[in-house]
């Protein structure tokens, strides 16, 4: 089918630009740079939530999906878990400090309420 086959061919280009982009991290990091590092660029509550480094979306969100796609074998799924991925960057760069909340939040919503003594 010709849908299918245009469908394979873009997620074998989506995956190259992903493996296009961990060789370039790999890379900055060799030089001291740190992939995705940012400074909180106004005084928002979010960019608060930013302040403290790396933070969650460096150490927890990207990583959680880099792995999720890395086992993922379907190509087109893999190509949704790219895009996903983008998507997340491309939040965190408008709202710096976002996946920070965001995460904190999912912890408190699933959290069980402690018991009243």
């Amino acid at each position: 089918m010709v849908h299918d086959q245009g469908y394979e061919e873009e997620a074998a280009a989506e995956e190259r630009r992903w493996e296009d982009e961990q060789r370039a991290a790999a890379s900055a990091s060799g030089n001291g740079h740190r992939h995705g590092a940012r400074t909180p660029t106004n005084g928002s509550a979010v960019s608060e939530a930013s302040a403290d480094g790396e933070g969650i979306m460096e150490t927890v969100v990207l990583p959680v999906v880099d792995s999720i796609h890395d086992r993922v074998t379907n190509p087109a799924a893999r190509a949704s878990i790219l895009r996903l991925r983008r998507a997340i960057e491309q939040a965190e760069r408008e709202v710096p400090g976002l996946m920070n909340v965001l995460i904190s939040e999912i912890v408190d919503s699933v959290e069980p309420e402690p018991e009243e003594i």
